[in-house]
């Protein structure tokens, strides 16, 4: 099996067709999102929608990683009030971690300039997840069944099988991630053109996987970061 050690296995970075039907549809998007903005004023009314989304996000973030919570046990875990159940009891506060640090990033970008696809914005993103859980969240385990410590905002220093893929070379994961960095933070992609970078951004990053473990989470909240920003 082929080891990946070469930025240049991550290309392309972006589609290589129908780059004129992705813009229009592109622009389709921005237009809908203007009209939506134009028909909240009130800042209490976006604050609501705000605190909403995040549970939302939240909510199929955990869905996605195989960790169902419904909207009532994430509002329960908002209020400190805790199921009895084990499993249930690490998904509320795997819910809990990803509202706090959302709404932290959000506070972050409002008020500062961060580069969104920096290694060092992605190792934050993984930090202040993972600082937020007990100990005992803190562990995962290869599909062999051997249990591994995760390292809050550490790179991975191991090879890792993720379904049928093989992410790139443990030691070369800061090229690829400066090469990630380079190509998509790019401030000359057309705006016509940032939401499909947006999504490859995305596809590249999880295909990179440079965490451990906690790599869809944090994938997601940069994504996030990406359309703030942009």
């Amino acid at each position: 099996m082929e080891v990946y050690r070469q930025t240049s296995a991550m290309e392309p970075l972006l589609p290589t067709g129908q780059s004129a039907r992705l813009a229009e549809l592109t622009c389709e998007i921005l237009k809908a999102s203007g009209r939506l903005t134009g028909q909240v004023h009130s800042p209490l009314v976006l604050q609501r929608v705000a605190d909403l989304v995040r549970e939302m996000n939240c909510y199929y973030s955990n869905l996605i990683e195989g960790h169902k919570t419904i909207p009532r046990d994430i509002e329960r875990a908002m209020k400190h009030d805790f199921s009895h159940d084990q499993t249930q009891h690490d998904n509320q506060q795997l819910s809990l971690a990803h509202i706090a640090v959302e709404k932290l990033m959000e506070e972050r970008l409002a008020s500062e300039s961060v580069d969104v696809y920096s290694p060092d914005f992605l190792c934050w993103l993984h930090r202040e997840f993972y600082g937020r859980l007990p100990e005992p969240l803190h562990w995962a385990a290869t599909r062999n069944g051997k249990r591994y410590q995760i390292q809050p905002g550490g790179l991975r220093d191991f090879m890792v099988d993720v379904g049928k893929h093989t992410p790139p070379d443990f030691a070369a994961l800061p090229k690829f991630l400066n090469r990630f960095d380079a190509f998509y933070g790019d401030k000359t992609i057309l705006a016509t053109d940032r939401l499909v970078t947006i999504a490859a951004a995305h596809h590249r990053l999880a295909w990179i996987h440079p965490f451990g473990d906690g790599n869809g989470r944090v994938i997601r909240l940069q994504s996030h970061a990406q359309m703030i920003r942009h």
